[in-house]
């Protein structure tokens, strides 16, 4: 797949000996420049991880509905499942294998956590709307999104309070050692 971003590392970024050499010194305006890309590469940063978010949220509760729909068609999400080769584990919808299915994912151990902490969210989505199916009735997609932004995004909407209680996302830095 090819990415619509294409954000690139400053050479000067990577280049950290300069800062500890005691015989190189940037100018107020050579590090201004440098503060000034820093500025705006953080605030493209943040763009990105805030609309990153708002489309997980968007595409989570539209997966949702999407399989709301599926579901009523005899048999077709199970053909579909069976041609993907995503099998089932017990009888309860833990909604992992409709994660798989439309993200395209392995089930390896870079990606479980993604995939056990998606597919906990839809659970979680499925709870909320069938608890309260007439708040539902217009426009489910926008309301289920607020839903999630209510409750503090996916990890509020699970109860989780403390990342170590979930295991992290592939973004998540907590299975990094620690630098010292």
């Amino acid at each position: 797949m090819v990415s619509a971003f294409s954000w690139q590392v400053p050479e000067w970024v990577g280049n950290f000996q300069n800062y500890h050499d005691p015989n190189t010194m940037s100018s107020k305006s050579e590090l201004q420049t440098k503060l000034d890309k820093l500025i705006s590469d953080a605030d493209a940063q943040t763009q990105l991880h805030e609309s990153s978010r708002e489309l997980l949220y968007r595409t989570l509760t539209g997966v949702y509905l999407w399989w709301r729909e599926a579901d009523k068609v005899d048999g077709y999400l199970a053909e579909l499942y069976e041609k993907h080769k995503l099998v089932a584990r017990g009888p309860e919808e833990k909604f992992t294998r409709l994660i798989r299915l439309v993200w395209q994912m392995d089930w390896d151990g870079r990606k479980h956590p993604t995939l056990q902490l998606w597919s906990s969210a839809v659970k979680a989505i499925n709870t909320e709307f069938e608890s309260n199916r007439d708040a539902y009735a217009v426009d489910p997609q926008a309301k289920l999104r607020q839903y999630i932004l209510s409750k503090g995004g996916i990890r509020g909407m699970l109860g989780i309070t403390n990342r170590a209680e979930s295991p992290p996302c592939q973004n998540d830095l907590l299975h990094l050692p620690q630098l010292v």
